[in-house]
C-alpha cells in the first residue's frame, strides 16, 4: 500500500519565505540602530565634522564596508540622524496657547542643545569607564 506524501501548498512555503524575511529586516532594523547610536555618540563626543565612517565602525569594532551595507555614505547617516531627532523632539508646547514661530524654533533649540549635553555626559561616562 503506498502512501501519498502531503503536498506542501503554496502557504506553507510563503509563510517560511515572509518569516525569513522578517527576520532579515529585524536585523537590519538592530543594525541601523546601532550605526546611529555609535554615530550619535561620537558626534556629541567630537562633532560631526571629525566623526568618519571609519570611526563609527572603529567604535562598533566592525570595518567600514559593513557600515557602508547600511548607509552609503556619511551624509546619509546624518540625514538620518536628524530625522530621529526631529521624530523624537516633541513640539514646544507654550503656556500662553500660540508661539510665535521664533518662539517655537528658540523652544526647539534649547530642548536639542539640552539632549545633546545630556548625551555627552552620558557617553563621556561610558568612555570613562564610569569615573568623573
Amino acid at each position: 500500500m503506498r502512501v501519498e506524501e502531503p503536498m506542501l501548498d503554496s502557504h506553507h512555503c510563503r509563510s517560511k519565505t515572509t518569516n525569513r524575511m522578517t527576520k532579515r529586516q529585524e536585523c537590519r532594523g538592530t543594525n541601523v540602530a546601532r550605526i546611529l547610536s555609535a554615530a550619535e555618540t561620537l558626534c556629541a563626543l567630537c562633532g560631526s565634522g571629525k566623526t568618519s565612517v571609519c570611526d563609527v565602525a572603529s567604535y562598533l569594532k566592525t570595518s567600514p564596508a559593513n557600515v557602508y551595507r547600511f548607509f552609503p555614505s556619511k551624509l546619509a547617516i546624518y540625514d538620518e540622524l536628524v530625522a530621529r531627532v526631529l521624530d523624537n523632539f516633541p513640539p514646544a508646547q507654550p503656556d500662553c496657547g500660540r508661539a510665535t514661530s521664533a518662539e517655537w524654533l528658540r523652544a526647539f533649540i534649547l530642548g536639542l542643545h539640552r539632549r545633546v549635553l545630556a548625551l555627552m555626559r552620558v557617553a563621556s561616562a561610558d568612555l570613562l569607564g564610569g569615573r568623573r
